[in-house]
């Protein structure tokens, strides 16, 4: 890709695939880009040892803010 001023996106949910292959990630949530630097920086930036730990600490805060939506839903109702 350097070679030829060309870019390759990969989408995945294998992170250890992801880390192998990849100069640069990011993350989105919410259709918001919450992340995008080197697979290190990025698993620095959450505190966490490498991407996979990343992916399961956004999945776990995803499910979370869904719950919290759906328990302001019920009392409202």
């Amino acid at each position: 890709c350097e070679d030829e001023g060309t870019a390759l996106l990969i989408t995945s949910h294998n992170m250890v695939e992801i880390e192998r292959l990849c100069e640069r990630v990011i993350f989105l949530s919410g259709g918001r880009v919450i992340a995008n630097d080197s697979p290190e920086a990025v698993a620095d930036q959450f505190g966490r040892a490498d991407l996979e730990g990343v992916f399961l600490h956004l999945a776990a805060e995803g499910v979370r803010h869904r719950d919290e939506a759906r328990t302001q839903e019920t009392d409202r109702a």
